[in-house]
């Protein structure tokens, strides 16, 4: 790896290198991987019931070459499809009970994260294996994001109809330039062909963080937001 940033902090760890870092029981030592796009939702609630349409706030952490990539799956969380899978020397193999069902495709999201290699995926597939069975949603919708070029765009690359009302309320983009390269900077974004003029902020205890406010673009929809 070549750059970890702390969760909260955004401090840069230069690598590859062993780090002893703190851990108090206050804070708990969480960090992003250089060339990773993480959503998240940052609304406190009593339960994910009424978090469904919360807006969600976009991590873009940009790698040595400026560039980030990530992808969110999203579903109705209450239609149902059912599917079972077979190991085999590392492969799954996935067998639909219905011919249209989009189970590939969540296999597709479901490995983006980990290798068959990987011994923590394996203990979790032998838990699935050993319960014969896996139900997941019919309606679902995979979107995958990027920054290359100073553009971040989203692409849904699966999609069985569903829709999400919830919007992307705030980006934050950890690594892309100075504090002078930053307060020059502008936006705008481009949602079905059309264009609307960003606010941005500097942020972050080194003022090097870009936050764009309130761009409002569909986590469920394809769009664009080019820097200048």
């Amino acid at each position: 790896w070549r750059f970890r940033y702390d969760w909260q902090t955004f401090h840069k760890f230069e690598g590859p290198r062993t780090a002893t870092v703190k851990a108090p029981l206050e804070k708990i030592p969480i960090y992003f991987r250089g060339g990773r796009i993480v959503p998240t939702k940052e609304r406190a609630r009593r339960n994910s019931l009424v978090m469904k349409n919360d807006p969600y706030t976009l991590y873009v952490v940009l790698d040595a070459g400026k560039g980030a990539s990530g992808s969110i799956y999203l579903d109705d969380g209450e239609s149902m499809n059912r599917f079972v899978f077979h190991i085999n020397n590392d492969q799954v193999r996935f067998h639909t009970w219905r011919p249209h069902c989009y189970a590939r495709g969540w296999a597709d999201y479901f490995f983006a994260t980990y290798t068959p290699a990987d011994t923590r995926l394996n203990g979790l597939l032998t838990l699935l294996y050993c319960c014969c069975a896996v139900t997941i949603c019919s309606k679902l919708k995979r979107v995958e994001f990027s920054f290359a070029k100073m553009v971040l765009s989203a692409q849904i690359v699966r999609d069985t109809g569903f829709e999400a009302a919830n919007v992307i309320e705030r980006i934050v983009i950890v690594g892309l330039g100075s504090t002078e390269q930053l307060s020059a900077m502008s936006a705008v974004s481009v949602t079905g062909g059309q264009k609307r003029a960003l606010s941005l902020v500097v942020s972050g205890a080194n003022r090097d963080v870009l936050i764009v406010r309130k761009p409002d673009v569909p986590i469920a929809r394809e769009w664009e937001i080019k820097f200048n």
